[in-house]
């Protein structure tokens, strides 16, 4: 059996999606995501948790995730989890988390309210 990496996000945009080009010339967009959780306590009282994510584009979906992906616009991303590390001030080695999109996943904006 093969393994899986297959993440599913929907939730709002955290800021505007920002494009850049790479070393390489390819094209690459990132924004940030938030998934709230919201629950009753055992006491009756409404709770609730968002965690956040960070989302980068890759391949032909580029320029119009650029375009379409703004802060408090719902998304949907179907991507998969990666990690990598670097160095941050002081010398200390940090890790994050990213849901990739390339050519195997999908990044859905609904039209935004009074569009044609």
């Amino acid at each position: 059996m093969q393994d899986v990496n297959r993440v599913t996000l929907f939730g709002r945009a955290g800021r505007d999606a920002t494009r850049r080009t790479l070393a390489s010339g390819d094209g690459c967009a990132t924004f940030t995501l938030a998934t709230t959780a919201t629950w009753r306590r055992k006491d009756g009282e409404r709770a609730e948790r968002t965690e956040w994510h960070r989302v980068v584009v890759f391949g032909p979906a580029v320029d119009a995730v650029a375009r379409a992906v703004r802060t408090g616009r719902p998304v949907l991303v179907e991507g998969r989890l990666t990690s990598r590390t670097f160095e941050a001030d002081a010398g200390a080695e940090r890790r994050v988390w990213e849901v990739v999109v390339d050519a195997r996943g999908t990044v859905s904006v609904p039209p935004a309210p009074g569009a044609p």
